[in-house]
């Protein structure tokens, strides 16, 4: 799962082909600026995840072991997380270094869900329980298994089906004004939407579940 202060990405449109070479040697990724965070999931044990990208936003595991351990075969490396849907998710209290209110950002990661979901399932993103205040990469909330932006009453609605137990490598951008979706290597929508995403301790990034509690 990787953050970027930029709303360009792995998929920009112009072709751009710069890397930077990850600490862990699990592969390359593209980068075309503003690496802000960076979590590869390759530690197999333990209790935290480590930032690769300099932000020292380590990730700490909560909720309980799944089979004995928080991790499951990789798609990029040995290693994936392991998320249960319940009480099992990474938090990174660290919130500096995250994009706030509507300044640029992208989100990516590699997702795979457990067989076929359609019903809703949570990824990874961060921000507040008002409108706009979300931050969040998401799928089946309309009971499709489609990957959907949650901006909290500011969101986006996707085409890509991915909550079939495959691996996709999802992303959203925000260029101050446009949230774009994209899926596998490829667009999928984008919609005007006025963001004001919060970085405040209270909704610290989290991968494997929303960032805000529901009610």
């Amino acid at each position: 799962f990787a953050l970027f202060s930029s709303s360009s990405s792995a998929y920009n449109a112009s072709g751009t082909t710069e890397y930077y070479r990850l600490p862990n040697s699990v592969g390359y990724l593209p980068v075309a600026s503003g690496l802000a965070g960076w979590w590869a999931f390759d530690e197999g044990t333990g209790s935290s995840t480590y930032d690769y990208s300099g932000s020292n936003a380590t990730g700490m595991w909560n909720g309980s072991l799944i089979n004995g351990s928080h991790y499951s075969v990789g798609q990029v490396g040995p290693y994936a997380g392991n998320f249960d849907g319940t009480d099992n998710y990474t938090a990174i209290s660290a919130i500096s270094f995250l994009p706030a209110g509507s300044s640029a950002r992208t989100i990516t990661g590699w997702i795979k869900t457990n067989g076929i979901r359609n019903g809703r399932m949570n990824y990874f993103g961060y921000g507040g329980a008002t409108t706009g205040l979300a931050f969040d990469l998401s799928s089946g909330i309309n009971g499709d298994g489609k990957i959907y932006f949650v901006g909290y009453a500011a969101d986006l609605a996707g085409n890509a089906i991915i909550g079939d137990g495959n691996w996709h490598f999802i992303a959203a951008t925000f260029d101050g004004t446009t949230v774009t979706l994209y899926a596998n290597g490829s667009y999928d929508s984008s919609k005007v939407i006025s963001l004001n995403t919060s970085n405040i301790a209270t909704y610290p990034f989290v991968i494997g579940r929303q960032s805000y509690p529901d009610g």
